[in-house]
C-alpha cells in the first residue's frame, strides 16, 4: 500500500495509545512525548498513559499502542488492537497485529527480505521490524528560520555527556570537541532536562550546534536525533557520524575527525552558512516525527 499521511489511517486505527513514560523520567520520554504532540498537533485521536494497572481500559480494539521496553510492566493484550513495540519482546505469537520497531544502523542494509522506504529507513518482512531512525518534533511547517550566532561564547548541549564500562559513551568525543571549540574561543555548556521550547532557543542561541555521537554509536552508524532537531530550529547540523551521508550526500560536514568538523564549519561566512541550513532543511522532511508515525502505521499493511 501506498504511504498515506496520518489522517488518511484513521479508518484502520481507532486512537493512538503512547504507553508509559508519561510521568517518568527517561530519555526515552522524549520520544513519547514527540509522539503524543505530533499526533495531537495533527488532530488524530491519541492518549499518553502511564504503565500502571489502572491504565489498561485505555487500550481498545481497533487501538494502536507504542510502547517500549522500559515502561511496559502492566501493558495489556488486545487482539484486536495494533502493536508498535520497540525493545519489547512478547509471548503473542506470530501476530500480524504486532510490529518491532527498532532505530536504523549501517547493519540494517544487508539484511534479506527487507523493504526499503527511504535511505535511512527499511521494513525486514521476516521478524515484521522497522528500522527507522528518531527525527525532530516540529512539524515541517514549523521549521525555523537559519541564524547565524556570531557573537555567542557557547554551545549549549542538551543532553547527557556520559560514559560505562564498556567505554559506550560519548565522554571521550565530548572531551574532543570542548577542545576544538576552545580554540575560537567557544565554551562548552550541558544543560539537562529541559522542554523542547527551551532547547529550541538555546540551540538558535548557540555559536554553532554539533550532534556529536560516542565513538560506540558511530561504529554503528547510528544517527543520532540531535541532528535533525538542530537542523529544523534553524541551526547547521553536523556529526562525526559519516553515515549521514546516506540523507546529505558527501560534503564538509560529516567526518570521524571532530577538530577538522569544527574547523569546517567555524570557518564558513554568513551567507554559506545560511545557506547550507536552508539545504538541507530540504533533506530532513522525511525525518520528522509525522513521517515517522505514518512510517509505523504502513508497516501494517505491508
Amino acid at each position: 500500500m501506498e504511504k498515506q499521511s496520518i489522517t488518511g489511517y484513521q479508518r484502520k486505527f481507532s486512537k493512538v495509545v503512547i504507553w508509559g513514560l508519561r510521568d517518568q523520567w527517561h530519555t526515552h520520554r522524549f520520544i513519547h512525548s514527540s509522539f503524543y504532540s505530533t499526533l495531537r498537533k495533527l488532530g488524530f485521536p491519541c492518549v499518553w498513559v502511564e504503565d500502571l494497572p489502572d491504565n489498561c481500559k485505555y487500550v481498545k480494539s481497533g487501538d494502536l499502542v507504542i510502547a517500549v521496553g522500559e515502561a511496559a510492566k502492566y501493558l495489556p493484550y488486545n487482539s484486536n488492537a495494533f502493536y508498535c513495540l520497540h525493545n519489547l519482546e512478547v509471548g503473542w505469537g506470530d501476530s500480524e497485529k504486532v510490529r518491532k520497531l527498532q532505530v536504523f544502523t549501517k547493519g540494517v542494509l544487508g539484511f534479506k527480505n527487507v523493504e526499503k522506504i527511504n535511505k535511512t529507513t527499511v521494513y525486514n518482512h521476516d521478524d515484521k521490524t522497522l528500522y527507522q531512525a528518531w527525527g525532530t518534533n516540529l512539524l515541517k511547517s514549523e521549521f525555523k528560520e537559519p541564524v547565524f550566532s556570531l557573537r555567542s561564547p557557547s554551545v549549549f548541549w542538551v543532553g547527557s555527556v556520559w560514559n560505562n564500562e564498556l567505554n559506550q559513551g560519548n565522554q571521550n568525543e565530548i572531551n574532543y570537541l570542548k577542545s576544538a571549540l576552545k580554540r575560537y574561543g567557544v565554551g562548552f555548556c550541558r544543560v539537562s532536562r529541559v522542554p523542547d521550547s527551551l532547547n529550541s532557543f538555546l540551540v538558535r542561541n548557540s555559536r554553532v550546534a554539533p550532534a556529536i555521537a560516542s565513538g560506540w554509536q558511530v561504529s554503528k552508524g547510528y544517527l543520532p536525533c540531535r541532528l535533525f532537531k538542530n537542523i529544523s530550529y534553524g541551526q547547521l547540523g553536523f556529526s562525526n557520524v559519516r553515515e549521514f551521508e546516506l540523507i546529505f550526500g558527501d560534503n564538509d560536514y560529516f567526518d570521524r575527525d571532530i577538530s577538522n568538523l569544527v574547523d569546517n564549519v567555524m570557518s564558513l561566512g554568513r551567507e554559506k552558512f545560511v545557506k547550507n541550513i536552508i539545504r538541507q532543511q530540504e533533506y530532513i522532511q522525511d525525518h520528522t516525527y509525522e513521517s515517522k508515525i505514518e512510517n509505523i502505521m504502513n508497516s501494517f499493511y505491508m
